[in-house]
C-alpha cells in the first residue's frame, strides 16, 4: 500500500513540477494513466459518460469498464484520455468523480456536496441495469433455481453492484480558503459536514493523507470495515487519517471492489434490434 501510495504520489509532483498542472481535466487524465498502469488489462480506463440503452447519461469523470468485453465507441488509442466516451451502464464497473482540489464546505463544482451529488447520479443510473444474482456462473448461465446461495455478510445482495468513489488531491476548507495539509484540520472541517446523498460514495480519498471509509453501524467492534461497498440502511462513515498512503487505499479498495463484481449481459439484440429496426425476441 505504501508503494502504490509513493508511486502516486511521486507521478502527481513529478508532472506538477514538469507542467505545473492545476485544472481538473489534466488530473483526469493522470488519474487515468495511472489507473490503466495499476490495474489489470481486462479493465478499461475512459474519461466520459454512462450511458443507458434509452441515451440518459450521468457521471462526468473517470469510468472503469470491461474492456474485455466492450470497445471504446470512438476507437482512440488506450493511452489517449483527451476525449470521452460514452460507456453502457451495462460494461461499467466503476466511476471515479476527480478532483485536483476539492473543498470541504460549499456547493460550488469543486465542493464535497457536488461531488457526492455527482456519484449519486452515476449510481442512480447504473441503478437501473439488471441485477445479477448469486445464481449466476458465466455470462449466460446459471444454478437452478431449487439451489440456495448465500452471499457473504455485508457484501451487496447482487453480483454486479456499482463502485464509485471519489478521488482529489488536495483540500481545502472553501473556496478561497488556502490548502488543507494537516491531516487533523481536514478532519475537523469534515466533522461539520454530512453526506445526505440518495447514492452514496463507497470510498473518499482527501489527498494521501484522510480517506472517508464505510463501516458497519452499530457494529463497529465486531466488524468496522467489512467491505469496500457502501451498503444501504447498513453502513455508516468513518473518517480515518491515513497516514500517506491514501492514495494507496484508494487504489486496493478499488481492486477489492472491482474483485467481487461480475456484471451481466449488454443487451446486444436490443442494440442490434434498434439498429434494424427489428423488436428483439
Amino acid at each position: 500500500m505504501q508503494r502504490i501510495s509513493d508511486r502516486f504520489q511521486s507521478e502527481l509532483d513529478s508532472i506538477s513540477a514538469i507542467h505545473g498542472f492545476e485544472y481538473g481535466t489534466e488530473f483526469e487524465v493522470i488519474l487515468c494513466r495511472l489507473l490503466t498502469a495499476m490495474l489489470p488489462d481486462r479493465y478499461g480506463v475512459c474519461r466520459g459518460y454512462l450511458v443507458t440503452e434509452g441515451g440518459d447519461v450521468a457521471g462526468d469523470d473517470i469510468i472503469i469498464y470491461a474492456r474485455s468485453r466492450f470497445p471504446t465507441i470512438a476507437f482512440r488509442d488506450r493511452e489517449d484520455f483527451s476525449r470521452k466516451e460514452y460507456v453502457p451502464i451495462e460494461a461499467a464497473y466503476a466511476y471515479i468523480e476527480a478532483k485536483h482540489t476539492l473543498q470541504v464546505q460549499g456547493t460550488d463544482a469543486q465542493s464535497l456536496s457536488k461531488a457526492c451529488a455527482q456519484v449519486s447520479a452515476a449510481k442512480a443510473l447504473v441503478g437501473r441495469r439488471s441485477p445479477v444474482d448469486h445464481k449466476k456462473l458465466g455470462t449466460y448461465m446459471k444454478l437452478p433455481s431449487q439451489l440456495s446461495i448465500t452471499p457473504p455478510d455485508y457484501y451487496p445482495s447482487i453480483q454486479n453492484p456499482f463502485y464509485a468513489m471519489i478521488v482529489s488531491r488536495q483540500v481545502r476548507a472553501e473556496p478561497s480558503g488556502s490548502m488543507l495539509d494537516d491531516s487533523d484540520l481536514i478532519v475537523e472541517h469534515l466533522s461539520k459536514e454530512k453526506i445526505t446523498t440518495p447514492e452514496r460514495p463507497d470510498l473518499i480519498v482527501l489527498g494521501n493523507s484522510v480517506v472517508i471509509l464505510p463501516i458497519i453501524e452499530g457494529n463497529r467492534s465486531e466488524a468496522p470495515y467489512a467491505s469496500p461497498f457502501f451498503i444501504k440502511n447498513l453502513s455508516g462513515y468513518h473518517v480515518a487519517k491515513s497516514s500517506g498512503v491514501g492514495f494507496g487505499i484508494g487504489v486496493l479498495s478499488l481492486l477489492s471492489a472491482l474483485d467481487w463484481i461480475n456484471l451481466g449481459v449488454i443487451p446486444w439484440k436490443d442494440i442490434i434490434g434498434d439498429a434494424l429496426g427489428v423488436a428483439p425476441r
